[in-house]
């Protein structure tokens, strides 16, 4: 079981009819992972994994503003396999991951989607320390990227998304 959290960047792009349009932002960046050792270093596991953009900036061509009262999500979900190099407890993981990125009024408390779910991945390098038998914590740098059908639209979104996270983990 590994959680993690921390300071997460979100960058989304897209284009329909032949407008540009970029949304990015700084929030909060998670993962977590729960699986099983196949070998002492090797461990499969699923991964749920969200980064946020809150009060994201919306560029076009030639205008940019904030959307106050509203986050950017990229949420995905999936399977993965980490790999920890011993005795550094230096680890590195991907994961292929079924995403979305959804948007939240945060005044209303209402969500929508503003992808279909499409396919993406995640990668964390990490180091850990033993603080007892079973638990170690630590830092990790995720990347995420991401590619969706807009809803509603022929135009695909990407996404890229960047967090420094404090890990948490049981073994």
């Amino acid at each position: 079981l590994r959680l993690s959290i921390g300071v997460g960047y979100l960058s989304t792009s897209d284009s329909a009819l032949g407008i540009s349009r970029k949304i990015h932002g700084v929030g909060v960046g998670m993962n977590l992972a729960l699986g099983a050792a196949v070998t002492r270093n090797l461990i499969i596991f699923g991964e749920l994994a969200a980064t946020s953009a809150e009060q994201p900036t919306v560029d076009f061509p030639g205008e940019s503003q904030t959307a106050t009262s509203t986050s950017l999500n990229l949420m995905g979900f999936g399977p993965g396999i980490a790999y920890y190099l011993d005795p550094l407890n230096l680890y590195f993981s991907g994961a292929l991951t079924f995403t979305q990125v959804t948007v939240n009024d945060d005044d209303s408390s209402e969500s929508a989607n503003l992808t279909d779910m499409g396919v993406g991945g995640s990668f964390l390098v990490g180091k850990e320390w033993w603080v007892s038998t079973n638990w170690g914590l630590g830092v990790a740098g995720m990347l995420r990227l991401a590619s969706m059908k807009v809803q509603d639209s022929d135009a695909r979104m990407t996404a890229t998304a960047f967090s420094i996270l404090f890990s948490a983990t049981y073994n």
